[in-house]
């Protein structure tokens, strides 16, 4: 039985959460009509044998419940209280008069310092809920229109500031609306775009395509002229054949066989000029040779 008891009342009792633990476990206990166990005094002894054993019977089973709820920090101060009632009014005694000021301090740092943290949107929103439903017990919006309505932003405004920040488009799109949408609606659409989120970093293809499309943004330098747009694989200077003919010039449209015959000549050219060419002891040994034809002509009378 203790089982099944735990599975009932889903909020730990801690002692500063009596608020929200309050109202759980009343909803708890009305479901299973046993909650005039708590709100109403004993019956009279005048019940019949079998109605009265029933009742007891039932008393107890609350007490078990509420039992079962608690923290084991606290567990043994009220372990001795086997009415549902005296257990009831004991809590609220001992918990419920605290001042509210300090707690509503406390729910409002919680608020604050809740962060998202790459944690599933549900989880999130269920702790972000939890604590506002204990802030509005406490201290329950103004009834009056504009009190209301700006209740209901606060906590749109509060569940933004929690968000990580691959919302922030969600956020700026939703705050450009002439009025702000209701926290269920935000709620909706923050559910919608986790999916998205989900199915373009899971899918593979999606991802593949995303890689793809982010290499082809990219600026790409040659390595070897440094001009932009291609790669040194496909640089036209260093691979001319690669050059589409819209962009070649008449050079670039001379056949290969006559650049390579003009290359010919050109170097046979250069080695006939080497081979023309003397070393300055033949260039003396010359002018000595003619110096000395001339002088023997001279002695000969020519």
């Amino acid at each position: 039985m203790e089982g099944s008891y735990q599975r009932i009342i889903p909020v730990i009792f801690k002692g500063d959460n009596y608020v929200s633990w309050s109202r759980t476990a009343k909803m708890a206990l009305g479901s299973r009509n046993l909650w005039s166990h708590v709100s109403t005094e004993k019956p009279a002894d005048g019940l019949a044998s079998d109605e009265s054993n029933k009742w007891l019977q039932e008393d107890m089973q609350v007490v078990s419940i509420l039992q079962s709820s608690f923290d084991s920090s606290i567990v043994n101060s009220f372990s001795h209280i086997e009415s549902a009632k005296e257990l009831w009014d004991t809590l609220k005694k001992a918990y419920g008069n605290i001042s509210n000021i300090s707690r509503v301090y406390e729910i409002q740092r919680k608020l604050e310092a809740l962060k998202q943290d790459g944690r599933p949107f549900n989880e999130l929103f269920g702790e972000f809920s939890s604590l506002w439903a204990e802030l509005n017990d406490i201290r329950p919006p103004e009834t009056s229109t504009t009190a209301r309505e700006r209740h209901k932003q606060d906590m749109v405004f509060s569940l933004f500031s929690c968000l990580d920040g691959g919302y922030a488009d969600l956020i700026q799109s939703v705050l450009r609306e002439s009025t702000i949408p209701s926290l269920d609606d935000v709620s909706a659409r923050i559910r919608k775009e986790e999916s998205t989120k989900q199915f373009f970093q899971g899918n593979g293809e999606v991802a593949h395509y995303r890689k793809v499309n982010e290499q082809s943004n990219k600026i790409i330098e040659c390595g070897h002229c440094k001009r932009k747009g291609h790669s040194k694989e496909k640089c036209w200077v260093l691979h001319p054949h690669l050059k589409p003919s819209r962009f070649k010039t008449e050079k670039d449209s001379t056949p290969k066989k006559a650049q390579d015959n003009r290359q010919w000549n050109n170097g046979n050219a250069m080695k006939a000029n080497e081979e023309l060419q003397f070393t300055k002891a033949e260039v003396e040994a010359l002018i000595a040779e003619q110096i000395q034809k001339l002088m023997v002509a001279k002695e000969s009378g020519y």
